[in-house]
């Protein structure tokens, strides 16, 4: 099995978009708010479609997805939320 830094390497060189998160120490309290942001990537949707299983055109091909009511490419739902 692949270590992480080597798996982290193939996605930066397919274009992902990583970076670390700061740590925190000591306990979180109740109401404690965190968020992410990032940007979806080529290397996000091609290789959640492979992993997933769900290689619906919608996704990568940007012919068919002219032709459909969103006008192109549309990410996977679980990369959005």
């Amino acid at each position: 099995m692949p270590e992480f830094s080597e798996l982290k390497g193939l996605y930066l060189k397919l274009g992902g978009d990583y970076r670390e998160f700061k740590k925190l120490s000591g306990e979180v309290d109740v109401g404690f708010r965190f968020s992410f942001s990032k940007r979806v990537s080529e290397a996000d949707i091609q290789l959640f479609g492979l992993v997933s299983g769900d290689m619906n055109p919608i996704h990568f091909d940007e012919e068919f997805a002219k032709r459909t009511k969103f006008g192109g490419r549309v990410a996977h739902g679980m990369l959005t939320t």
